[in-house]
C-alpha cells in the first residue's frame, strides 16, 4: 500500500534551473543560444561528476515545450538522422448515400443554386474546394468533360460531365447568369466559399431526414462508391478523383455491395440443420 506523506517532513528545496530558461516556444534565435548554452554548461557540469547535474539534464530532456534540435543538442543527435515511429491514425470507412438518399438530398434543397451545387458535386466527384472555383470555361460541354484545375496537389485533370447534370447547368445559368465563376456567394465576382457550399448540403440533408454520413464530402464517396458497383475499374476512378495513390482510392473496395456479396459468411457453411427458435411457452 502507498503510504500518506508525513505532513512534518520539510519539502526538499532545490533551486529551480530552469528558471533561466527563456520560453523558447516563440523559436527566436537569441531565447535558443541562451538555452543551448544553459545546457553547455550542464553537460560540463556532468562530467565533472556532479550529481545534481546528471538530475537537471534528464529533466531537461523530457521538457516537451523545447524543440527538437534543443533536445538533440543534449542527447548528441543528428537532427536529420531521428528515428521516429511513424503516427498511427484511427482508420474510418467513409458513409454512403443511397441512390435514393441521394434523390431526397436534391429534392430537399432550397433552390435552384443550392441543387445545382449538390448535384455537381456529387455527378463530378468534386472537393468542397474545387466545385466552388469552377468556371463556366470549365465546362466542355462538346466533350462532356469537366475541368478542374488546380485542384489538390496543384494538379489539373479531367471528369465526368453527364448529360443530365449539362442539362441542369444550362438551366441554371438561363436563372441566374452566374460569370465567371459558376457558383457564387453575397459577390457575385468571387467563388462561393467554402462553409457556405457546407451549410448548404447540411442544410439539405436535415430537411431530407438523412442522419448518417458526414460533409459535403460524402457525395465524393458516393460517386466513387456507385461507380465502383456500376463495374469502373480502379484506375479510372483513381484518375477521375485525382488521387495521387491507388491505396487512397481501393478504399472503395471495402465498402461496395457487390465486392462484399461474393462473400460467404462462414456460418452459412455450418451444418447446423434447423436452427428455427423453440416455441416460447
Amino acid at each position: 500500500m502507498l503510504r500518506e506523506p508525513n505532513p512534518s517532513t520539510p519539502p526538499l528545496e532545490r533551486p529551480n534551473i530552469f528558471a533561466s530558461i527563456p520560453d523558447v516556444r516563440t523559436e527566436t534565435d537569441e531565447a535558443e543560444v541562451r538555452t543551448l548554452d544553459l545546457v553547455q554548461r550542464l553537460v560540463e557540469r556532468a562530467r565533472e561528476g556532479r550529481e545534481d547535474a546528471f538530475g537537471d539534464l534528464i529533466a531537461l530532456k523530457g521538457v516537451a515545450k523545447y524543440p527538437v534540435r534543443i533536445k538533440c543538442a543534449v542527447l548528441g543527435w543528428d537532427v536529420l538522422h531521428l528515428h521516429l515511429p511513424p503516427r498511427t491514425g484511427r482508420s474510418q470507412l467513409p458513409q454512403i448515400l443511397s441512390i435514393e438518399e441521394l434523390q431526397r438530398l436534391f429534392m430537399h434543397a432550397r433552390n435552384p443554386r443550392h441543387r445545382v451545387l449538390l448535384m455537381t458535386t456529387y455527378a463530378a466527384g468534386l472537393r468542397v474546394s474545387e466545385v466552388v472555383r469552377l468556371r463556366l470555361t470549365d465546362i466542355e460541354s462538346d466533350r462532356l468533360l469537366l475541368r478542374v484545375e488546380q485542384g489538390k496537389g496543384r494538379k489539373d485533370r479531367y471528369t465526368l460531365l453527364s448529360t443530365r447534370l449539362l442539362t441542369e447547368l444550362r438551366a441554371y445559368w438561363k436563372c441566374y447568369r452566374p460569370t465567371p465563376w459558376l457558383f457564387t456567394g453575397l459577390d457575385p465576382h468571387t467563388p462561393m466559399p467554402i462553409g457556405t457550399a457546407q451549410k448548404i448540403y447540411y442544410h439539405a440533408k436535415q430537411r431530407a431526414g438523412i442522419t448518417h454520413g458526414h460533409g459535403i464530402h460524402t457525395l465524393r464517396h458516393c460517386f466513387a462508391t456507385h461507380l465502383l458497383e456500376a463495374g469502373t475499374d480502379i484506375r479510372t476512378i483513381q484518375m477521375l478523383l485525382g488521387h495521387q495513390s491507388l491505396d487512397t482510392t481501393t478504399q472503395y473496395l471495402r465498402i461496395t455491395r457487390q465486392h462484399l456479396a461474393t462473400i460467404r459468411s462462414p456460418f452459412d457453411l455450418l451444418p447446423c440443420g434447423d436452427t428455427s427458435l423453440p416455441p416460447s411457452e
